[in-house]
């Protein structure tokens, strides 16, 4: 929790997919539990404009989409991505693992 007490936030957020944002709360949930009550969970995004004045506004981010690492990129926002471990197939053993990898990143910030 280094970054946090440097002054950083952590915000969840997703690109629009509703199977995306119920993963997001339940890492979100996770985290909490864990006492890290600052972080909070972006209500689901509806345009694509909403979407690039989110990520513009961050200094950094940890994305798991490849949309989100694009504007990251042409806004000159760093990122570092895990799109690729997560597809919307993976399911029970994998999904279990993605989720606790989340929880351990949000927590090592």
């Amino acid at each position: 929790m280094e970054l946090t007490k440097r002054g950083y936030k952590c915000v969840l957020f997703t690109n629009g997919l509703h199977a995306d944002y119920e993963f997001a709360q339940e890492v979100l949930s996770s985290i909490h539990m864990e006492g890290f009550v600052d972080a909070i969970c972006l209500e689901e995004l509806e345009t694509v404009q909403d979407l690039v004045n989110i990520i513009n506004s961050f200094s950094s981010e940890i994305v798991t989409r490849l949309h989100a690492s694009i504007i990251a990129y042409s806004y000159n926002v760093p990122e570092s991505d895990l799109y690729g471990m997560k597809n919307k197939k993976c399911s029970g053993k994998q999904y279990i693992i993605l989720r606790d990898l989340c929880h351990r990143i949000v927590l090592m910030l």
